[in-house]
């Protein structure tokens, strides 16, 4: 796949503004658990052994039929036997099912609304087990089994639940049938045990309805899954990977996926057909069984996810944070991006200012008072959409289109509109008052507003040549104007629109705009269109018989040709043109010299994985001097590096840069990254403590024997660490991690989730000071400490043991 995306000089007001997104913010939540329920009335209605000890009791040799309904509430049953007893309705609430001299056995038997609320079941076995609706909400099933294959079924307004309990994410797999059972489960808050993306995953996996409320996926690779109906609601999914995926009715509400990647997903319908932005297609998601249902991402926490190429109609992303999101390509049609009401309260509209929407679909979409200001929307369509009060002001979108759309109180100030289609569209004030469109200081070069109907609008100081101002047309041809920087093609005069009422025409003249009042200046010169009232030049008449300029030098093929990919019929990169592009993705193309890179002077985002790179040290120039660096976002995975200097960015968000050869990973002083990926190197030591904006590291199966420093003996000023790997290495110590820890049960400490420390054979666990694998999820992924069935508790270990690859 390879993609650019491009940002057109503009001058304007705005113009003066960075275009540098402000760094993501990471909205983290803390939520107890609730407290664990009684066990309903209609269980332990019958026989009851309430309170008992019953170690090792053989109830497969009562009668058949007697434990129905039974009441074992507080009982202790270590060891004891129910093998082929029907135990409908019965209640376990708080019983101690632990082993004694064998493990408590549940094979084969009938667990039909069965209450097992609060009981402890490690090492229990449920092998051939048929399982309704039981309750398993808060209970223990540390080293429990279900068997390889598992009788689980959903009931009428009912499905087993594992709400809050503590077990292996791997205990519950498919049925007989290969279905997942995980469609027939109720996982909210559920503490999984062993979930990390290096020995979990669900591709592929059809979990259809699954209940994930609460819970953590971090990192976590679902790509081609079929995930319709799924609850996500609160959950963790930072940089998941979602591609390919079926979303269709999926919940995200609040859910926190930053730099999560959903390309290629289907969220409406079943028919597929999106291409990439290289304009290959997108492989086929699953069917979705509910594909008409639309995804809900209600504030979601979406800062720098991914959603290129997917299908998002009739989506909904009220109070949603897209922030410095990319969803080139994607589909819109009737999503809604305004404010609604929830069950949480109001919730203002999606967050989407400097997100990447170029080639975008919103026809109908609602989204009225959504802010794009500085946003990327080249060829986006808004077709036949109502906008009230949507600001579009220093947002870059040649060539986007609003045939027949309504426009009321739209603020297009210092936008670059060349070649925008306004052919038919309404313009006019909302009837309780307000303006109708500001298109003040715009760059408006080749914009059709044929049949358009504008009862107001300010045109002040916008950039409107018109015939006569632009290079003549030849052979036939159309007048042309200038370049469009997104396309490298030309654009002609403006086609004006027949004003019904007084507007501000572009010269400041206040009336229906004719002839000359179109043009802001004889020179097109203003001083209205920067804050200092500086003259300002805001357009120029091309070299109407000239070169269009010079070009980029490219040392390597593959890189020039990637470039060129999206372009169509170009032959060569204007370096004018290259100065504009924002996003290069040029991956897996055999790329080994970045030559001509240099003058991409406006790139925030670089995707080069999979090359043969085996240097690394980028600076932009123009016009022979070093520019600073907007990159916020690189990926350099999979090549052949050995050094990685990056001090020329300082920018810098998210790092990938695993698999290379790296020894050494240079980062600028003023560097605040977000994301961190450099698996699988030979770092010998990275100075991790001073990076306080981490939220996500992998530093795993490098050497490193150090990751603090001198004046750091911790982590503890990482308080937005929810994911770290540092297993594989040669480590002592991180120090404690109180303060870093999240403790699930109780929805305090800090936001550390995942933390894995396996095969570091020297590493200090006692440093740790939290061993409760229970309570905080990252001392059980630490593997520093295990848990005792036989006691119920979880125990440090002298290091972190290190299981077989």
């Amino acid at each position: 796949m390879v993609s650019l995306f491009f940002l057109p000089a503009i001058s304007s007001t705005f113009a003066e503004e960075s275009h540098q997104a402000p760094r993501p913010q990471f909205r983290s939540f803390a939520e107890p658990i609730a407290a664990a329920p009684s066990c309903p009335s209609s269980t332990g209605t019958g026989h009851n052994y309430a309170g008992q000890d019953l170690t090792d009791h053989n109830f497969s040799a009562d009668p058949a039929g007697s434990l129905v309904g039974a009441n074992f509430k507080g009982a202790k049953l270590s060891g004891a036997v129910f093998a082929g007893q029907d135990l409908t309705n019965a209640s376990f609430e708080s019983a101690k099912l632990d082993p004694s001299i064998r493990p408590v056995d549940f094979t084969s038997s009938k667990l039909a609304n069965t209450c097992f609320i609060g009981a402890v079941l490690d090492e229990t076995d449920f092998t051939y087990a048929d399982i309704t609706c039981a309750d398993f909400s808060y209970t223990s099933l540390m080293k429990a089994t279900f068997g390889p294959i598992q009788n689980i079924h959903a009931g009428g307004n009912c499905r087993t639940k594992f709400v809050g309990a503590t077990l292996d994410v791997h205990l519950i797999s498919n049925d007989a049938s290969g279905r997942s059972n995980w469609s027939q489960s109720d996982f909210t808050a559920a503490n999984f045990q062993n979930l990390s993306p290096s020995t979990f995953n669900l591709r592929g996996k059809d979990i259809t309805g699954a209940i994930l409320k609460l819970t953590s996926f971090i990192g976590i690779d679902m790509t081609g899954a079929n995930l319709t109906d799924v609850d996500f609601s609160k959950a963790v999914l930072t940089k998941a990977k979602l591609d390919q995926t079926a979303i269709n009715g999926a919940k995200f509400y609040n859910a926190q996926a930053g730099s999560a990647t959903f390309i290629c997903a289907q969220a409406y319908g079943n028919s597929g057909g999106k291409k990439l932005p290289d304009n290959t297609p997108c492989p086929p998601a699953p069917t979705s069984s509910d594909s008409l249902k639309p995804v809900d991402f209600t504030f979601a926490g979406l800062s720098n996810a991914t959603f290129t190429a997917a299908t998002l109609d009739h989506a909904i992303f009220a109070g949603a944070n897209l922030n410095t999101g990319t969803l080139p390509n994607s589909s819109l049609v009737q999503a809604n991006l305004q404010a609604t009401d929830t069950p949480d309260g109001p919730s203002g509209p999606a967050n989407v200012q400097f997100a990447l929407f170029s080639n975008t679909d919103f026809t109908n979409a609602q989204l009225g008072s959504v802010v794009f200001s500085g946003g990327v929307l080249t060829s986006a369509i808004f077709d036949n959409t109502t906008l009230n009060g949507t600001t579009f002001n220093s947002a870059i979108m040649p060539d986007a289109s609003f045939i027949t759309a309504t426009l009321q109180s739209v603020d297009f100030s210092g936008a670059n509109l060349q070649a925008a289609k306004f052919n038919g569209v309404r313009v006019h004030a909302p009837s309780g008052g307000g303006f109708a469109a500001h298109f003040t200081c715009a760059q408006l070069g080749g914009a059709n507003f044929k049949d358009a109907v504008i009862a107001a609008a300010d045109f002040g100081n916008a950039v409107m040549p018109a015939d006569s101002d632009c290079c003549p047309a030849s052979k036939g041809g159309q007048p042309w104007c200038g370049v469009v920087d997104a396309t490298q093609q030309t654009y002609g005069p403006v086609t004006f629109p027949i004003l019904n009422s007084p507007s501000t025409c572009p010269n400041g003249d206040t009336g229906q705009c004719m002839g000359d009042q179109w043009r802001l200046s004889g020179n097109w010169v203003t001083r209205g269109c920067n804050p200092n009232k500086v003259p300002q030049t805001m357009w120029s008449k091309p070299n109407c018989g000239g070169k269009p300029g010079d070009i980029v030098v490219f040392k390597d093929p593959n890189l020039k040709r990637c470039i060129l990919a999206t372009l169509p019929g170009q032959t060569e990169v204007l370096v004018a043109s290259a100065q504009q592009i924002i996003q290069v993705d040029c991956p897996n193309l055999g790329i080994s010299d970045l030559g001509g890179l240099e003058n991409f002077i406006s790139l925030t985002r670089l995707n080069l994985s999979g090359n043969e790179l085996t240097f690394f040290n980028l600076s932009f120039v123009s016009g022979g001097s070093t520019v600073a660096s907007n990159l916020q976002s690189l990926d350099l995975s999979g090549n052949k590096l050995t050094t990685l200097d990056l001090t020329n960015h300082p920018n810098l968000i998210s790092l990938e840069a695993s698999n290379n050869q790296l020894g050494a990973i240079l980062l600028n002083a003023n560097a605040a990254p977000v994301y961190i990926s450099a698996s699988h190197n030979k770092l010998a030591a990275f100075d991790l403590s001073i990076q306080t904006s981490l939220a996500y590291a992998d530093f795993s199966y490098n050497n490193l024997s150090s990751v603090l420093d001198d004046y750091n003996h911790d982590l503890s000023n990482l308080t937005g660490l929810s994911y770290l790997d540092l297993s594989h290495n040669a480590l002592k110590t991180i120090g404690s991690i109180n303060s870093l820890a999240y403790n699930k049960v109780a929805g305090t400490g800090g936001s550390l989730r995942s933390l894995s420390l396996a095969c570091n054979p020297d590493f200090q666990c006692s440093d740790l000071g939290i061993y409760d694998g229970t309570n905080y999820p990252a001392a059980s992924t630490s593997l520093c400490s295990a848990y005792s069935t036989t006691t119920g508790k979880w125990t440090p270990l002298r290091n972190p043991s290190c299981p077989p690859s």
